[in-house]
Protein backbone atom coordinates (compact mmCIF):
# COMPACT_ATOMS: atom_id res chain seq x y z
CA UNK A 1 0.00 0.00 0.00
CA UNK A 2 3.13 2.43 0.40
CA UNK A 3 4.18 1.86 -3.13
CA UNK A 4 0.70 2.20 -4.34
CA UNK A 5 0.47 5.76 -1.79
CA UNK A 6 3.80 6.93 -3.15
CA UNK A 7 3.05 6.18 -6.97
CA UNK A 8 -0.03 8.56 -6.42
CA UNK A 9 1.71 11.31 -4.48
CA UNK A 10 4.21 11.58 -7.54
CA UNK A 11 1.40 11.73 -10.26
CA UNK A 12 -0.58 14.75 -7.48
CA UNK A 13 -3.36 12.06 -7.25
CA UNK A 14 -5.32 11.65 -3.72
CA UNK A 15 -5.44 8.25 -2.64
CA UNK A 16 -8.48 8.22 -0.80
CA UNK A 17 -8.71 4.22 1.71
CA UNK A 18 -12.11 3.18 2.14
CA UNK A 19 -12.70 0.64 4.90
CA UNK A 20 -16.00 -1.35 3.73
CA UNK A 21 -17.71 -3.37 6.67
CA UNK A 22 -20.27 -6.22 6.15
CA UNK A 23 -23.71 -4.90 6.12
CA UNK A 24 -24.58 -7.53 9.33
CA UNK A 25 -21.94 -5.32 11.49
CA UNK A 26 -23.99 -3.08 14.27
CA UNK A 27 -22.17 0.59 15.23
CA UNK A 28 -21.24 -1.48 18.63
CA UNK A 29 -19.02 -3.81 16.79
CA UNK A 30 -17.47 -0.59 14.79
CA UNK A 31 -16.29 0.13 18.20
CA UNK A 32 -13.93 -3.12 18.73
CA UNK A 33 -13.19 -2.96 15.17
CA UNK A 34 -11.97 0.33 15.55
CA UNK A 35 -8.16 0.14 16.43
CA UNK A 36 -7.88 -2.58 13.26
CA UNK A 37 -9.07 0.73 11.52
CA UNK A 38 -6.26 2.65 12.87
CA UNK A 39 -3.47 0.25 12.15
CA UNK A 40 -4.93 -0.35 8.38
CA UNK A 41 -5.16 3.50 8.13
CA UNK A 42 -1.58 3.95 9.61
CA UNK A 43 0.01 2.77 6.40
CA UNK A 44 -0.74 5.61 4.53
CA UNK A 45 2.39 8.00 5.20
CA UNK A 46 0.40 10.93 3.22
CA UNK A 47 -3.59 10.07 4.58
CA UNK A 48 -4.88 13.60 4.98
CA UNK A 49 -8.10 14.89 6.67
CA UNK A 50 -11.19 14.13 4.45
CA UNK A 51 -13.31 17.01 5.56
CA UNK A 52 -11.27 19.70 3.29
CA UNK A 53 -9.63 20.75 5.74
CA UNK A 54 -5.99 19.41 5.27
Amino acid sequence: MVTIDRYCQDRFIDLLPVLDVDSHVSYEDLTDMWPTFQEILAVFPNLRCGDGHD
